[in-house]
C-alpha cells in the first residue's frame, strides 16, 4: 500500500507541475540542447518555443515516411507535434496524447496560432487525445513512428517498462520509436530519486546510459540507434546535497521494432570499421563485408567481433554516440 501511495504521489506531482506549465511557461523546464529545425515554410510560434519542455529532439526527417502515422506522447505546447505534422500533412497524420487536460487545451490553442503563421498547416493535422503513456488510447500495431521527449525519464523503473511496452504495442513491425531523455553519468542518489518535484522537473529520474538502453531492449526492440549524447545539466554538490557534482547528459535514441536477434540486440553507438588491406574486400564469413578504404558503420556487437579478430588491416573506431544509419550488424 505504501509503495502504491508513493507511486500515485509522484504521478500527481508530475501532473500538477505540467498543469501549471500549461498556464504559465516554465523556463526551468526548457532545457533542450537541440536547435529548432529550420525547414522551408515552417514557422514555430513563439508561444510553442516558450513551452519547449524537452532535452533534445525527437524529430529526425530521415525516419519519417510520406504516409506515416505518427504518435507523439506528452504533447506539451505542441512544438514537436507541429514539426512532425510538417512531414505528415494530412488530417490525423499526427496523434498527440497527453494526460494533462490543461496542456491539451493549451496545445489546441497553440495549433490555431500555428495555422495563422503557416499556410500549409491545419489544426486537424494533429489529433489531440487525452490519455496516459502507461495505457495509450491507440490500437495495436497502428503507428509507424512514435516519439516522446523528456517524459519517460520522470517514470519509476516499473512505469518506464510499462510505457516502453505500450510504445512497442502500438508500433507496426519495423516501426520506429524516437526518444529523447536525460541520462545520468552515475546512479542518481536515493534522496534525489525519491523527490517527486525533482523527478517531475526531469532532474532526478534519470537512469544511467546502460540502464536506459537495457530498458528499451527489455521492451522487445531488436535495433537501437544512438543518435546523440551530449552534456545536459549539472546537479551540483551544494544545491543537491551531493559528495561531488553529477553530470546529466541528453540522449537521443531511435529504437526499431525489429525481431530480436538470437545473439542479442543490434545497438549502434557510432562505431566505424575501415579495411585497408591488400584485397579489394574483407569478408569475415558472418555477413560483414568491408570494401577496401571505405568506412562502414557497425553495431557494438560487430565492433567487438572485429576487434577480437585482431586483423592488422582493420581499424575499428570507438563509439561516437552519433549514428545516422546505413550500418551493418
Amino acid at each position: 500500500m505504501k509503495q502504491q501511495a508513493e507511486s500515485e504521489q509522484y504521478l500527481k506531482t508530475v501532473h500538477d507541475v505540467y498543469a501549471e506549465a500549461a498556464v504559465t511557461p516554465q523556463a526551468k523546464l526548457c532545457c533542450t540542447t537541440a536547435p529548432i529545425w529550420r525547414l522551408p515554410g515552417l514557422k514555430v510560434p513563439t508561444v510553442m518555443q516558450e513551452m519547449n519542455y524537452g532535452c533534445g529532439t525527437t524529430v529526425h526527417p530521415e525516419d519519417i515516411g510520406p504516409n506515416d502515422t505518427i504518435l507523439y506522447v506528452g504533447v506539451g505546447g505542441g512544438m514537436e507535434a507541429l514539426q512532425l505534422a510538417y512531414f505528415a500533412r494530412r488530417p490525423g497524420g499526427v496523434i498527440a496524447v497527453d494526460a494533462v487536460r490543461a496542456m491539451l487545451e493549451k496545445a489546441s490553442a497553440n495549433f490555431q496560432v500555428a495555422a495563422q503563421e503557416n499556410p500549409w498547416f491545419e489544426p486537424a493535422f494533429v489529433s489531440l487525445r487525452e490519455g496516459d503513456a502507461l495505457a495509450l488510447p491507440v490500437p495495436d500495431a497502428s503507428v509507424d513512428l512514435a516519439a516522446q521527449n523528456c517524459l519517460f525519464n520522470v517514470f519509476t523503473r516499473e512505469h518506464l517498462d510499462r510505457a516502453l511496452s505500450e510504445m512497442y504495442r502500438v508500433l507496426k513491425p519495423r516501426g520506429r520509436l524516437s526518444l529523447s531523455d536525460p541520462i545520468a553519468t552515475r546512479p542518481i542518489p536515493a534522496h534525489l530519486a525519491a523527490d517527486p518535484r525533482l523527478r517531475a522537473e526531469c532532474l532526478s529520474g534519470a537512469l544511467t546510459y546502460q540502464e536506459y538502453i537495457d530498458a528499451i531492449v527489455r521492451a522487445g526492440f531488436g535495433t537501437v540507434e544512438v543518435r546523440t549524447r551530449v552534456p545536459y545539466r549539472v546537479l551540483d554538490r551544494e544545491r543537491y546535497g551531493l559528495d561531488q557534482h553529477l553530470l546529466l547528459e541528453s540522449l537521443e535514441v531511435v529504437a526499431i521494432k525489429d525481431p530480436m536477434p538470437d545473439d542479442g540486440p543490434c545497438v549502434f553507438t557510432g562505431h566505424t570499421a575501415i579495411y585497408f588491406g591488400p584485397e579489394e574486400v574483407f569478408d569475415d564469413d558472418k555477413g560483414h563485408i568491408l570494401s577496401r578504404d571505405l568506412p562502414v558503420a557497425i553495431c557494438d556487437k560487430t565492433a567487438d567481433e572485429l576487434q577480437r579478430l585482431g586483423h592488422p588491416d582493420i581499424f575499428v573506431t570507438g563509439s561516437t554516440f552519433h549514428y545516422r544509419g546505413g550500418g551493418c550488424c
